[in-house]
């Protein structure tokens, strides 16, 4: 028996037992973070492009950009509309972020769909 020790562990379990306990308060904090802060804002950042977008009466897109507050993710023409889609983020790329497209047609708003437009709609808007 050791006389310098008196437990029957190491430094080095107390090390690893450190870090292991550093990951878990750090993942635990990444997975909070995105639970309470990123998913309402994503969902804040869609029901404002929503707003901006009423069904009926006419709404140009300058007006949709300054109610979202930031530009659109990915923006491309197809056919005679603009498409405009929205992705608010999540921590991880596995968890889908909150999306939104808006379609104009001349520059004012035709329709607003809260979570994306499909790829079959986007296939046939380009024909």
């Amino acid at each position: 028996m050791n006389a310098k020790s008196k437990s029957a562990y190491g430094l080095s379990f107390f090390i690893r037992i450190g870090v292991l306990l550093f990951l878990l308060v750090v993942v635990g904090g990444a997975f909070a973070y995105d639970r309470f802060v990123l998913v309402p804002a994503g969902e804040q950042g869609v029901d404002r492009i929503i707003n901006a977008c009423p069904t009926t009466g006419n709404v140009e897109r300058a007006a949709v950009l300054k109610a979202a507050g930031c530009e659109p993710t990915s923006t491309e023409t197809a056919g005679r509309y603009q498409i405009d889609d929205w992705t608010f983020g999540r921590i991880l790329p596995n968890l889908a972020g909150h999306k939104v497209t808006v379609l104009y047609l001349n520059g004012q708003v035709t329709e607003t769909i809260r979570g994306g437009i499909s790829d079959e709609d986007r296939a046939a808007l380009k024909e």
